[in-house]
């Protein structure tokens, strides 16, 4: 007992470190601007979360009446396609503070994600062993990406906290079938499936595999009150949401088109895109070792629920083959397997090490510097990701860009190649170019010339900050040799005006 008590004690010490370290890293570069992680996306959330605030009476200190309008305006005008919710807890934050300040989010996110932390902590310490838990644990808050998404501006956090506590309490109804798990279980992942829709395929497939081996048989899963509840739960918030934001609000019909591309299916570099998103995200080693200790899992019923998760991100992937192919944070859903499956293996080969045979010492040294250097790297390698590049001077420069460049608030006077698409002249400039999206490298030279002219006419300046992309288009750049004169340039952006009208020279084949 005394032994016990002891590693529990000492369970607890690790927990504590991991879990502070875990949080520090998350702070480093708060005030940090969020542009390091998915612009667009951020900011498009950014927009919406600063609308609610401003519709609500909330003001901008140092803004005008005019720019306040516009603010609000570009607010109103973005898309949904998931409820804001992270958008509308924002809003009431910016309340409270008086002002829009852009760490209330990223404090927010970060607040969710450690408490997804806790909850998987609490469902590991029940079914694995001390090493597990820890080895959990550490993957969950030390891997450099989860600590960039964790930090950002989306529902991500919130999803992975409601993933974490309906599993939690999904698992907690098979071994006890209790209405109370049942309810939890269905509430979780009901709230999990409304924040982020993509979730009804790894959380519906989890719940069918772990329902059907705690009953049996479909007939007696079919005929459970509880498994109906559950079902009613999960199944009529998202519904309703889809209902309205498709026919009768509408809003839905323009984010669901182009989105279910599944003649990729036949493409092999569709498989190699998503393998590589995947291994961007977590290392294919990790998910390769968390697979593993999934299928060493001791409990079948424990090991049918994970499997069933699995099947339903492979589907959700299918279903959505662009994005899965194309947007790193579509394998989030993926962390609370990869965390319990590598923590099972870890629990394995724990308990190996504890049976080795002599020469023991070392064997056991060996394995302590791989744990110890695996997780320095963890830990620097997220710190240097988070200052690598300093983005508060960006905001000035975006006002200041519109400002000089795109002054009058009625017209579009500004194209862009832009790597957030225009989401930073938006939210601080107040102004909203046209974006150049396409390439005409294949076209033959007419054509790519005439669609050049179309996209630049009436169009001022082009302001370029995505210079990769921008570098890719040698026709783009011919035709602004000939057609457009560079005015300005820094080391992340150039600023071309455009010669149009009746006395535009001609532009020269290329």
């Amino acid at each position: 007992m005394v032994k016990r008590t002891e590693n529990r004690r000492i369970l607890n010490l690790i927990l504590t470190l991991i879990f502070f370290v875990g949080a520090g890293i998350r702070f480093l570069d708060f005030s940090n601007p969020p542009l390091d992680f998915h612009p667009a996306r951020q900011l498009h959330s950014a927009l919406i979360a600063r609308g609610f605030y401003l519709n609500a009476g909330g003001s901008l200190p140092g803004l005008d009446p005019l720019s306040v309008d516009a603010a609000k305006a570009r607010g109103e005008s973005e898309l949904w396609i998931e409820p804001p919710l992270m958008e509308f807890l924002t809003a009431k934050l910016y309340g409270l503070a008086g002002d829009a300040d852009l760490r209330l989010p990223r404090a927010l996110a970060i607040v969710f994600w450690l408490c997804g932390g806790l909850a998987l902590v609490q469902f590991c310490r029940r079914r694995l062993s001390p090493a597990g838990t820890a080895a959990a644990a550490v993957v969950f808050l030390w891997l450099p990406y989860g600590v960039l998404v964790s930090r950002s501006f989306q529902p991500e956090s919130l999803m992975i906290l409601l993933t974490v506590l309906a599993i939690g309490s999904f698992q907690g109804w098979a071994d006890t079938r209790s209405w109370r798990a049942a309810v939890l279980s269905g509430l979780f992942a009901g709230a999990a499936i409304f924040v982020k829709q993509v979730m009804i395929f790894p959380l519906g497939l989890a719940f069918v595999f772990g329902a059907l081996s705690a009953a049996g048989s479909l007939r007696n899963a079919l005929r459970s009150a509880q498994l109906w509840t559950m079902a009613l739960f999960e199944l009529v918030p998202v519904a309703a949401y889809n209902v309205w934001g498709l026919w009768i609000d509408g809003f839905l019909r323009q984010q669901y088109q182009g989105r279910f591309l599944f003649s990729q299916w036949l493409s092999v570099g569709f498989y190699i895109r998503w393998l590589r998103e995947i291994d961007k995200v977590f290392g294919i080693w990790l998910i390769v070792a968390a697979l593993i200790g999934i299928a060493l899992i001791r409990a079948a019923r424990m090991r049918l629920i994970w499997i069933g998760y699995l099947a339903g991100y492979f589907v959700y992937g299918f279903m959505l083959p662009h994005h899965i192919g194309t947007h790193d944070y579509y394998q989030v859903p993926l962390f609370p397997l990869a965390a319990f499956g590598f923590g099972a293996l870890a629990e394995r080969i724990s308990v190996m090490v504890k049976n080795m045979a002599e020469p023991r010492r070392s064997g056991r040294l060996l394995i302590a510097a791989a744990v110890v250097f695996g997780c320095g790297w963890m830990v620097l390698d997220a710190a240097t990701r988070l200052g690598r590049v300093d983005y508060r001077s960006r905001p000035d420069w975006y006002r200041e860009t519109a400002r000089r460049y795109d002054p009058y608030p009625d017209q579009i006077n500004v194209i862009g190649i832009m790597d957030d698409y225009g989401a930073g002249m938006m939210y601080w400039g107040l102004r909203t170019p046209m974006i150049w999206d396409r390439t005409v490298e294949a076209l033959p030279a007419e054509a790519a010339e005439a669609e050049i002219r179309a996209a630049m006419n009436d169009r001022q300046f082009l302001i370029v900050t995505d210079l990769e992309r921008f570098y890719r288009q040698p026709r783009l750049q011919a035709w602004l040799g000939e057609n457009a004169e560079l005015v300005e340039q820094g080391n992340d952006f150039l600023i071309y005006r455009i010669e149009n009208g009746d006395d535009a020279p001609e532009g020269r084949e290329f």
